[in-house]
Order: C-alpha cells, then structure tokens, then sequence
C-alpha cells in the first residue's frame, strides 16, 4: 500500500465513523439525535477527523483548498443553477427535512481560514 493509499482509506475510514452515527436512522430519529449536545459533539469529533485527513492529504498534494472548493462551486453553479432548485429546497423546508436553522447547499458561501487571513469565497455572478 502506498502513502497516498493510506491517506485515501484514513479519509474513508473516517467518513464512515460519521456515517455510524446516521446509518438506518429516519430523519425524524436523526433530528432527535442532534438535539443531545453529547451526540452532536461526537458526531463533531467525527467529522473533525475527517476534515484533518482532508487537509492533510491536500496539502501532500500541494492542493489549495480554498482554490479548489472555488472552482468546485463555480462549476456547480453552472450546473446546477440555484434558481431551478429554490422549489426543491423550499419544499424541503415545507416537509420538515431541513433541520432548524440549516440552509441547502446551493446557499453556502462557505468561509475559509488561510493563515491569519479569511478569505469569503462568493458566488458566481449569473
């Protein structure tokens, strides 16, 4: 197995720990488990994890993160414009499959700590 072998499956080792604590669970058991504070700090230790790993093997691979996610977004944007989801996302919110206070994906502007200076990656003008 190489190094790069071994960064990918620590990631996948990881990200299944946090998929442990949602497995088989319904939505409506899922939003009952993130109200207890110490599930939730799990589930952040967990995730936690994950993150490390990720940043880790993108630094191995001299990826810029906050780059890539850029890139990411943008090429999302263009595929999946946020006007043709609102409905979608609204009626999530409507059914109750949004848990209080989260937003869809489609909405994040997401913040991203480099060094000491923050850098708000924002939408594309469309």
């Amino acid at each position: 197995m190489t190094l790069l072998e071994t960064w990918v499956d620590s990631i996948c080792i990881e990200a299944a720990e946090l998929l442990e604590h949602f497995q088989w669970k319904t939505d409506a058991q899922a939003t009952e488990m993130l109200r207890s504070s110490e599930k939730l700090s799990e589930i952040s230790n967990e995730l936690a994890d994950v993150m490390i790993y990720c940043l880790s093997f993108s630094d191995i691979l001299r990826i810029d993160v906050s780059n890539a996610i850029q890139r990411k977004l943008q090429k999302n944007a263009e595929k999946y414009p946020v006007q043709e989801h609102k409905i979608y996302y609204g009626n999530l919110r409507k059914r109750g499959h949004l848990l209080h206070g989260m937003r869809p994906f489609c909405e994040f502007q997401p913040v991203h700590r480099d060094c000491e200076r923050r850098v708000r990656l924002k939408p594309s003008k469309s």
